[in-house]
């Protein structure tokens, strides 16, 4: 199963077959790359760049493990190459100090020698100007995109793609219609779904964003601060209108911060979260990615009375919504390589030895 999630390593994990033979224990080293191809390529004969190019999914294999009648290899998406969830990856051990600094500048001085720069688009007006050491690159390159507005995602091909989201991924125009309803559209590709769901989450919600720096002296200074607007209703047990706040530590110029605080405000807000159940041959081919929007359309739930749609000979309102995460399954038809991590890479085929998932796997989708 392959898990990926915006902006985040993810996850994938793939189980051999007992009858591969035992010298893969040995060839599959750490730190080399799993290839996914949504249809079967001999490596043989096609190049390395042309490999990655095609290619589905990549990500480096960080775990092994045999029993009697299981062989699995696990590991993570590319994005782990800039850092992972525990603080460990490329720490910027030499400051960098970014003033008023383009996009593209700030990840040339940001990014490690593992990722190298993409398609990078710069947005309208913004700058960026902080202070970056002791961190990984993900976390600065993190904070970086928040305060100008931007996102990224890290390639098959190991380089980061950055700018406004809409410059990133399809955001504008979506090309899915997920519904219950099996069928065919000239313009839209269908995807048929067997259960959507909504929860809603108050857990994150904060009225306020500050950044504070810290001294010598272990003081910390509030550097900038603004309050959610409209401001919040909701009240206690006594009755005073709640109060959270979220605190982040950084430095930076008036006008990195006040982007940086709005970002913060946004992303910790009530989250509503849909689940989506389907068989995802559409992901899995690469039509469907990632941070990628799509139309849902599942009534009475799923309705979005203002959004008008001509879909299969009728006009349908479906809610837009925008794809964070996903996990989807192998399926036989697909390679699967393994890629040596050496200075000159040579691939193992796996793909006879894999045990695909059943087709009726269930990927899941989190808004």
């Amino acid at each position: 199963m392959i898990t990926e999630v915006l902006m985040s390593a993810g996850s994938w994990d793939i189980e051999l077959s007992p009858a591969a033979p035992h010298s893969l224990w040995d060839d599959l080293q750490p730190f080399g790359h799993i290839v996914i191809l949504p249809q079967y390529v001999d490596p043989a004969v096609v190049g390395d760049a042309a490999l990655l190019s095609a290619a589905r999914y990549v990500g480096p294999l960080l775990t092994k493990e045999i029993t009697f009648d299981s062989f699995v290899i696990r590991g993570a998406g590319m994005t782990w190459w800039l850092g992972d969830a525990d603080g460990k990856g490329p720490i910027i051990e030499t400051k960098v100090d970014l003033k008023n600094s383009t996009l593209d500048n700030a990840l040339t001085q940001l990014l490690p020698a593992a990722i190298q720069k993409g398609t990078i688009t710069e947005p309208t007006g913004a700058t960026y100007t902080g202070v970056h050491q002791w961190e990984t690159a993900l976390e600065a390159i993190r904070t970086v995109c928040a305060s100008m507005s931007c996102e990224f995602r890290v390639t098959t091909e190991g380089k980061i793609d950055a700018g406004p989201n809409t410059s990133v991924f399809n955001i504008t125009n979506p090309t899915v219609v997920v519904t219950r309803k099996a069928g065919s559209d000239p313009l839209l590709t269908s995807v048929v779904t067997d259960g959507m769901s909504m929860s809603e989450d108050a857990a994150p919600y904060v009225s306020r964003a500050i950044v504070v720096t810290t001294d010598s002296d272990n003081v910390k200074t509030i550097v900038g601060y603004s309050d959610r607007v409209p401001a919040p209703t909701w009240t206690d047990l006594h009755g005073n209108v709640i109060a959270r706040t979220f605190m982040a530590e950084a430095t930076g110029g008036p006008v990195s911060v006040a982007t940086y605080l709005l970002s913060q405000l946004s992303d910790n807000s009530i989250v509503a979260q849909i689940d989506i159940s389907t068989v995802f041959e559409e992901l899995a081919n690469g039509q469907f990615q990632v941070g990628d929007a799509f139309y849902a359309y599942d009534p009475p739930a799923f309705v979005d009375t203002t959004n008008e749609l001509f879909f299969r000979g009728d006009v349908i309102h479906p809610r837009v919504l925008r794809l964070l995460s996903a996990s989807w399954p192998l399926r036989r038809g697909m390679a699967v390589l393994y890629r040596t991590p050496a200075a000159t890479p040579s691939y193992i085929d796996l793909t006879r030895y894999v045990r695909w998932e059943d087709q009726s796997t269930e990927g899941r989708v989190v808004m």
